[in-house]
């Protein structure tokens, strides 16, 4: 069973309408959700690692999504090598739009204490799909592709670096 999280702030977007705002929702209307994981795996010499992955589905509400994000994380831990060495995911949560903002919003933000630990990112792992599509910083992505090593952690280049001293970005 779902249970909405938090205190939602009140976000204007395309529909007038804030995020929040249920009383004008039609059941069976179709919207966007996003879902939050975090997972336990064993690497290949048996090592504890963890991380994080997020999933996307437009349907009609919250609890159908997570049936979609379940059946999805089954099928990928079969089928897709990044998701084979995991054996325990959490749901951090679910979060549901009714309409795009028209300016941008986090959807997510997590700290974690000590430096950032070496890992391995990939969008859209397995996903081809017309009109979705994947962006990166290009300096990075040019680097990764010309050593030809893009499963392979780098460092990469930061996209803002705030200045300690103002807090404003250099």
């Amino acid at each position: 069973m779902l249970s909405q999280t938090g205190k939602q702030r009140q976000i204007p977007s395309a529909g007038g309408r804030a995020a929040g705002e249920h009383g004008s929702i039609k059941m069976g209307v179709k919207m966007v959700y996003i879902g939050h994981f975090s997972f336990d795996e064993r690497g290949a010499q048996k090592q504890i690692r963890h991380g994080y992955f997020s999933c996307l589905v437009q349907t009609v509400s919250a609890e159908a999504a997570a049936n979609e994000f379940k059946e999805l994380i089954v099928s990928l831990k079969k089928m897709e090598d990044t998701f084979r060495n995991i054996v325990t995911v959490y749901m951090e949560d679910i979060i549901e739009i009714q309409n795009i903002p028209q300016t941008a919003i986090v959807t997510r933000i997590q700290s974690s204490s000590g430096e950032f630990p070496n890992s391995i990112s990939k969008s859209l792992p397995n996903v081809v799909a017309p009109g979705i599509n994947a962006y990166g910083w290009a300096p990075d992505i040019e680097k990764n592709e010309i050593n030809g090593d893009a499963d392979k952690y780098k460092a990469s280049r930061p996209f803002i670096k705030f200045d300690d001293t103002t807090s404003g970005a250099t």
